[in-house]
């Protein structure tokens, strides 16, 4: 259900397999001569690179135009991080194409291969799954030939995290933790906690919650210890998001506050774009929906200038949740089909399978039942699929309701009962309770109110002990009404 972020990390320039300094011109090196003291620390090389980016930028453009392949390579390498923090991908893609067309004709096999490790990390930004796993298994295979273990790390967290974005959870686990083993290694604590980020990712995707917080918080503790504070954001994000998944929504929002507050402190959009989105969530759940949604129109507008477009379906989806909680169907609808096509584009069925899941809730609430239950069975059966077992407990709750209103009484039931063992195991107690509450009206329809009011007791419980007022008033109401018409 939400869009993932992607951790900055520090370049770790590889040497050529030949021995040979990668730049090794005179030229070069005078050109590269400064009386100007290193930047200290990352924060203070983004800094640095932001304003001369200009400067640089003008520079990889002389260079190209003159032929100048060492000076074009250096500078793409340069200008990666920045391309990527700031955007917009459409130009990043721009500039390691050609930077990787100039390393190609190089006499140096890893300073073609760092280029395309850029390159296929612009590509997978910007939608093109298939390119990038072309081009970062291109680098690995370099890597891998020149015996640089850094390179081959990097690659491989690279490839682990585009293999999450697809869906291969198990393919991405076995690479991250073949990148994690080097780099523990080799002693480099910037990218074992880059790893451990991806790896909560797969961890919260498979529904183990306990892993993916113990992974970010490892990845917290490192990054702070290193001073990288967009680090430290993209943890504390990361954080929040789990900490949201298991209900604990006051530690989400403390959370995504103080990573929204650094973003914004280090200019970092991308980042500050992921932790609005989280934080529409939070304030969705807690009833401030006009906040929620101009967190989610923040967002969108932040990742259409980046051009990433999956964080803008992320964002519309999110808009479309909040259209949805305020009575705007028609709104809701437009807003998550015009996501369901975006991931569709990008061959993104986990984000598919979320849209699909919300166009049903969509129906259901219209009435449209027949559709409903199609879109949230196509929904349900992605999850499967994907191994995605939190939300194929939360989309199971929904199934089991547009069943039980077509009159498939029974079934709905078996699905609703499924759902309440999935989210008990998982600690998702907020879905638990919504088990609970179909359960408890399934009873009371058939004609069984003991049942049916103890399951809707248990259900008012934990949306009281979790905070959520909303649907602890409107259960209040259900059970006060019951009450009433009791003889």
């Amino acid at each position: 259900r939400w869009p993932l972020i992607m951790p900055e990390r520090v370049r770790i320039e590889s040497r050529p397999c030949d021995g040979v300094p990668l730049f090794h011109s005179k030229e070069w090196r005078q050109t590269c001569r400064s009386e100007s003291p290193a930047p200290a620390g990352p924060d203070a090389a983004h800094t640095w690179l932001r304003g001369e980016r200009p400067n640089l930028e003008a520079s990889f453009a002389h260079a190209h135009a003159e032929g100048l392949d060492g000076h074009v390579i250096a500078l793409a390498a340069g200008l990666a991080e920045i391309l990527l923090t700031d955007g917009p991908w459409a130009r990043a893609l721009q500039v390691h194409r050609v930077a990787t067309e100039a390393a190609e004709r190089s006499a140096h096999p890893v300073a073609h291969a760092n280029a395309l490790t850029d390159f296929g990390r612009a590509r997978y930004l910007t939608g093109d799954y298939p390119g990038a796993d072309d081009v970062l298994n291109q680098a690995l295979a370099i890597y891998r030939t020149c015996g640089d273990r850094h390179g081959e790390a990097n690659a491989l967290t690279d490839i682990g995290y585009l293999r999450h974005l697809t869906g291969d959870y198990p393919g991405a686990d076995d690479v991250l933790n073949q990148a994690l083993a080097i780099y523990r290694i080799l002693g480099d604590r910037h990218g074992e906690a880059n790893v451990l980020t991806y790896l909560g990712h797969v961890r919260h995707l498979t529904g183990d919650y306990p892993g993916a917080d113990d992974a970010h918080t490892r990845a917290l503790e490192l990054y702070r210890a290193l001073g990288h504070r967009d680090g430290e954001a993209n943890a504390l994000t990361n954080l929040g998001l789990v900490r949201f998944l298991t209900a604990d929504y006051p530690g989400a929002g403390v959370a995504l506050a103080r990573a929204l507050e650094l973003y914004r402190a280090l200019g970092h959009h991308h980042g500050e774009a992921n932790a609005l989105t989280y934080l529409g969530r939070v304030w969705e759940h807690d009833g401030d929906l006009s906040r929620a949604g101009d967190a989610h129109m923040g967002a969108l507008e932040l990742y259409r200038a980046l051009g990433h477009r999956l964080g803008e379906a992320g964002a519309l989806r999110g808009l479309g949740g909040v259209r949805y909680q305020t009575g705007d169907y028609p709104g809701a609808e437009d807003a998550q089909t015009r996501a369901l096509e975006l991931y569709r584009a990008l061959g993104h069925r986990l984000g598919e399978a979320s849209a699909l899941c919300n166009l049903g809730r969509v129906r259901y609430q219209t009435g449209d039942l027949p559709e409903a239950g199609k879109a949230l069975a196509r929904g349900l059966e992605l999850y499967r699929a994907l191994g995605h077992r939190g939300n194929e407990a939360w989309a199971l709750n929904h199934y089991a309701a547009t069943l039980s209103a077509a009159g498939e009484r029974t079934r709905a039931l078996g699905l609703y009962q499924q759902a309440l063992a999935m989210n008990h195991e998982l600690n998702k107690p907020d879905d638990e309770a919504v088990s609970l509450e179909g359960i408890g009206e399934h009873h009371l329809t058939t004609g069984d109110p003991t049942q049916g009011t103890a399951h809707l007791h248990q259900a008012l419980e934990i949306y009281q002990r979790l905070g959520m007022a909303a649907d602890a008033r409107r259960l209040r109401l259900r059970l006060d009404d019951l009450t009433a018409r009791r003889p």
